[in-house]
């Protein structure tokens, strides 16, 4: 990057003072360090060139003093204030760092190793931030196979008066809403002097109390930004809303002018100003929001404050969901006619607008009923029950159909049709294994499992029986699902020859190891033999349904649903018995006043609700808002069908679930749509929380988040993640678990992030490709399901 000389503000060197803009930290230690691998340290994914032998990809760098002397970097920690008003850069000074031997000037190579904060230039060491991210990063000095290390830590302080135009705001925000999440446009901008007064000291208002989001929530990297949701009695014109946190203070005024009722209490975040927030937190710093509101009386009311976390890690990959009347789908036939249908939502905000609509899982299918789905977690297939006509016609969607998503032309995707005899509903709630090749079938006793007889291992290409030994040959697995890396599954036996300790008729779930001879570190099965082994109770409870249990992504832990009260069905009322040949059992299901729980259970100990995730505090009392139709404790008990996203990312495990809970003030109604469609009200939504990847903790669940992008009139359930199917080599990344290769490396050429196979000599970085602790760069982190994670969150200081 070339800098105008006449721009650079310089620091003088050892024991200068900077100016108040651009501080410099008194002289200290050096920075020297071998560059294995060439990466960030604080952004793993951007490559830095190493010096030395570049065919090797091992620095050659001596980290002793020698002749030359020791190479140091001056001053070794600087900070840049970047002030933002209104979109517009009022401040950004550069930073100018010199490089030292034995405390004399000399020439060196400069790189710095966060691209997405700004750039120094090679040649004269002045760092520039590109004015639109926060954070800390490293400045490295190369010279004379030696290098000398310095931090840079970029700060932004922006004020928004009035919201900015931009695509999320536009044509009433797609299926999602605005922004995916709901609620209205940013408003105008409001008078200095109301700006004024927002800053002041507020007056208390007992009744203006948070609805969402919650308290302590965790927030991912690249998620879109939330609607804040509050109540109060006082009617506001305007109102003000402050992020703060270590790196980055941003304030938002919005007149509420022309609004009434509840839109008058809520506003959403800026997403450009969320994702810097978020980009800029290393999870080590709370982020602070502060919410107050101008009142048509001209009396400042407040604050509302919450401090939450931030994921030091992005989230990918992809939700496929069931939406029971979805207008996507049934749009082929008719105008707001809505039908069953898988749908997909991306969870990255890379794209934002992408992210804040949902798409059709399978675009062929618009206007016909295809539900009842389970994906295997390379997300390579989708397994699902196919009907060629809108719902109603219920003998056409009894076939199973495999779905090929690697495929981009939608009428090769299918790969295989079952008949709809023998074969009916034979993938229905199946156990994909990870690559898609075979699943475990799923027993009646589940709503829509119609499949009778025992549970078996059934090929994806023509649905033909696929051997295996060690499952009793009687079993009924209900809710099946396998480990991400293949070598356990767990399921609810119902019935059969249950190993010790199991509680049958739908009280227990039973967990099993397998073996279909796949090598470390991979999924491919070798041979024929499938082998399941070691059955034992990983759950039981006489008076409980466990089921829907899914994996956590180094296959110690499963999360479940675990039912409380089963739906009370016109055609198999709440406290019946099982039917072993009927369509219509109810103690798993999530209709019909259906309560659940969400649990995590872990082998060898007992399992326990995930407090937190539920919507209550550590004594079990809940904390979420309540209304007309979600009285007092309602809201925890309506929790249902977690799945966990196979990669662990910043120190957690995210799963996504299914809850009828209140949403704020945007979704109030009741859980169950009373007297009209019992599953599928518009209530029944997916949410997403962080578990804590460290064990031992007592609840290590936090409090959830609504996936944006859903239709805020649909009522969605069982939301599968699963990762993309992966990228080739010289593909477009952005992390390595993206990758077929499994790295993400920026291209010494093009200098754009790329897919590959392992660097020689080198370890690998956060979601990178491992086979063993060993290979992960950072002693922090664990090889979980064959990607290197942080083995604990980070811990707010």
């Amino acid at each position: 990057m070339g800098i105008a000389r006449g721009h650079l503000f310089s620091f003088t060197l050892c024991g200068a003072v900077a100016s108040a803009i651009v501080t410099a930290a008194a002289c200290g230690g050096d920075s020297e360090s071998q560059f294995n691998p060439p990466q960030s340290e604080t952004n793993p994914d951007v490559f830095v060139p190493p010096i030395g032998n570049e065919d090797s990809g091992q620095a050659d760098v001596n980290t002793s003093a020698d002749a030359n002397g020791t190479l140091t970097v001056t001053p070794p920690t600087a900070t840049v204030q970047v002030d933002i008003a209104n979109g517009v850069v009022s401040s950004n000074p550069p930073a100018t760092f010199t490089a030292l031997s034995n405390g004399t000037p000399i020439t060196a190579n400069w790189v710095f190793d966060r691209g997405d904060l700004g750039d120094v230039d090679a040649k004269t060491g002045v760092f520039l931030s590109n004015a639109r991210a926060a954070g800390d990063g490293t400045v490295i000095a190369q010279a004379n196979g030696r290098e000398g290390r310095a931090t840079v830590t970029v700060k932004l302080k922006a004020v928004q008066n009035g919201g900015e135009s931009g695509t999320l705001d536009a044509g009433g925000g797609g299926a999602g809403g605005y922004g995916g999440v709901g609620g209205e446009p940013l408003g105008a901008a409001i008078s200095a002097g109301d700006m004024t007064k927002l800053r002041g000291t507020p007056t208390a208002d007992a009744t203006m109390k948070w609805l969402y989001p919650y308290d302590k929530t965790v927030w991912p990297r690249s998620i879109l930004a939330p609607l804040l949701q509050w109540d109060t009695s006082k009617t506001a014109k305007a109102v003000y809303v402050k992020l703060s946190q270590a790196t980055l203070t941003f304030e938002g005024f919005y007149s509420l002018a022309g609004r009434t009722g509840d839109a008058t209490k809520r506003v959403r975040l800026d997403q450009e100003y969320w994702k810097r927030a978020l980009n800029g937190n290393d999870g080590t710093s709370f982020l602070h929001v502060e919410v107050r509101i101008l009142g048509t009386d001209d009396v400042v009311y407040g604050p509302l404050a919450e401090d939450w976390l931030v994921s030091p890690a992005p989230l990918a990959g992809t939700v496929y969901y069931n939406s029971y009347d979805s207008l996507l789908t049934g749009a082929a036939v008719g105008p707001d006619v809505p039908l069953g249908g898988v749908l997909a939502i991306k969870v990255s905000a890379k794209d934002p607008v992408r992210a804040a609509s949902p798409t059709l899982a399978i675009p062929g299918k618009a206007g016909k009923c295809h539900v009842c789905h389970a994906l295997s977690a390379d997300g390579s297939t989708l397994f699902v029950q196919d009907g060629e006509n809108p719902v109603g016609i219920h003998q056409d969607y009894y076939r199973s159909l495999s779905y090929d998503l690697t495929k981009t032309a939608d009428p090769v995707r299918a790969q295989a049709a079952y008949d709809g005899a023998s074969d009916k509903h034979k993938f229905t709630w199946a156990a994909p294994y990870p690559d898609g090749s075979f699943a475990l079938a799923s027993s009646r006793f589940t709503r829509e499992a119609r499949r009778p007889g025992p549970s078996a291992l059934f090929a994806k290409t023509d649905g033909s029986l696929v051997p295996s030994t060690g499952l009793p040959a009687d079993v009924d697995a209900v809710s099946p699902a396998f480990s991400p890396d293949g070598r356990h599954v767990v399921f609810n036996f119902w019935q059969g020859t249950a190993p010790a300790g199991v509680t049958l008729g739908g009280h227990s779930l039973a967990l099993y190891d397998f073996d279909c001879g796949a090598a470390v570190g991979s999924t491919t099965c070798v041979g024929a033999a499938k082998t399941f082994k070691n059955g034992r109770a990983l759950y039981t409870d006489a008076a409980r349904f466990p089921a829907w249990p899914s994996f956590t992504p180094d296959g110690k832990a499963v999360a479940f649903h675990n039912t409380l009260l089963g739906g009370d069905c016109p055609d198999a009322p709440r406290g019946s018995a099982a039917d072993p040949n009927s369509n219509d059992n109810c103690q798993l299901t999530t209709w019909y006043r259906a309560e659940s729980e969400i649990w995590l259970g872990v082998d060898g100990a007992a399992a326990s609700r995930m407090n937190a995730l539920n919507g209550l505090d550590a004594a079990g009392n809940s904390v979420l808002p309540e209304g007309p139709d979600h009285t007092a404790g309602l809201d925890a008990r309506l929790n249902y069908m977690p799945t966990v996203n196979p990669v662990a990312a910043g120190g957690y495990f995210w799963v996504v679930f299914t809850s009828r809970r209140r949403y704020g003030n945007v979704l109030t109604g009741h859980p169950f749509n009373e007297g009209g469609n019992p599953f599928g009200s518009a209530q029944k939504k997916l949410w997403v929380a962080a578990i804590d990847a460290k064990t031992g903790a007592i609840d290590r669940s936090h409090p959830a988040f609504y996936l944006p992008g859903q239709e805020l009139a649909s009522g969605n359930s069982r939301g599968y993640w699963v990762v993309d199917p992966c990228k080739p080599t010289g593909g477009a990344c952005d992390t390595g678990d993206e990758c077929c290769g499994g790295f993400c490396r920026k291209d010494p050429e093009g200098g754009a992030l790329v897919c590959g196979n392992k660097p020689p000599s080198t370890c690998a970085a956060e979601l990178e490709a491992c086979k063993s602790d060993a290979d992960c760069c950072d002693a922090n982190q664990a090889c979980i399901n064959s990607r290197c994670a942080r083995r604990t969150p980070p811990v707010p200081r």
